[in-house]
Formats: C-alpha cells, structure tokens, sequence
C-alpha cells in the first residue's frame, strides 16, 4: 500500500477522505490503481500524518500553496457582504 515509487505528490492543496485515517483532510500524495474486477482506474489520497511515517512528505510547492490558501480567508472575511431583499 502506497509504494514509494508509485506515488505523485501534489503541488496544489485538495482537501480528500485520506486511505490510511478515513478523515476528510488536505491530501499530500495519490496513488492511481486499477480496479481489479471492473478495470477502472481510481486514487487513493494520503494526508500529511499518514504519510510521515511512510516517508512521504509534502513538498515546497505545496506548503507554499497551503500558506497562499491560508491568507486568501484572512482576506477575504474583511470584505463587506451587501444582500438586496
């Protein structure tokens, strides 16, 4: 379960129901398979804890990513919301 060398580490931040802690949480690494008795293809999703002990890290990219996301709501709660009735 989650080679090392099958799986890609993401860049941009998605919030995904991890394979190993089953909790909604930002997704570090996938991995795609291929479903045995249908053929499909389908992804497994890591979170950050999960992976460390795996030796799977997020990588600059991501964090950076992570930090731009984190400061965007910061931003945007300052702004006023009009609402006609």
């Amino acid at each position: 379960m989650f080679a090392k060398k099958s799986v890609r580490l993401q860049e941009v931040p998605l919030v995904r129901r991890c394979h190993s802690c089953h909790q909604l949480k930002f997704a570090i690494a996938s991995q795609a398979l291929i479903h045995k008795s249908s053929g499909r293809p389908y992804c497994r999703w890591l979170c950050q804890d999960c992976g460390k002990p795996r030796g799977i890290y997020p990588t600059p990219e991501f964090l950076k990513n992570l930090r731009e996301m984190d400061e965007g709501d910061e931003v945007e709660s300052d702004l006023k919301v009009l609402v006609r009735i």
